[in-house]
């Protein structure tokens, strides 16, 4: 009789164990669904930042470019004007203006250009972090509980 009551209690110890593993299971996959979940809305967030960022410095690269293509008109008009008066001096500090123009604008687009690659750089280690955290969790994940991530490619 006791041989019995020892295999019961046996089973049920078992059947006891598989229901808590199922539990953990359980948890950690509904885990892993929230941050896959919070995940998703940072990268959407930093992606549509990203967006909108890189049109507004578009945007402002255009009314850069229109400012200077029409003074470069005005500047072109006053030149054949000059040239028709004969006043080369006037002539040639209005192409000194014009370079400086020039430099100026160049200048400018340069500086956007590095805000550009330093905002990408800023955005590339963010996302190797998280790539990294991610591979964290889930080299902690299999060696608490074996869990195995099916994708390798986020």
């Amino acid at each position: 009789m006791k041989d019995y009551l020892d295999i019961i209690l046996g089973v049920a110890a078992i059947v006891g164990a598989i229901y808590r593993i199922a539990q953990v299971e359980s948890n950690i996959n509904a885990r892993l669904a929230r941050l896959e979940t919070k995940i998703d809305a940072s990268v959407d967030v930093l992606k549509d930042t990203l967006l909108e960022k890189i049109n507004s410095i578009t945007q402002r690269i255009e009314i850069h470019l229109t400012e200077y293509q029409g003074k470069k008109e005005y500047l072109d008009y006053r030149i054949h004007d000059l040239e028709k008066d004969n006043l080369s001096e006037r002539l040639n500090s209005m192409q000194d203006r014009l370079n400086i123009h020039l430099t100026e604008y160049q200048g400018r687009k340069e500086h956007y250009d590095y805000r550009i690659h330093d905002f990408d750089n800023r955005l590339q280690h963010k996302f190797n972090r998280l790539r990294d955290l991610i591979k964290q969790l889930a080299g902690f994940l299999n060696k608490q509980s074996g869990f195995v991530m099916r994708d390798d490619e986020y």
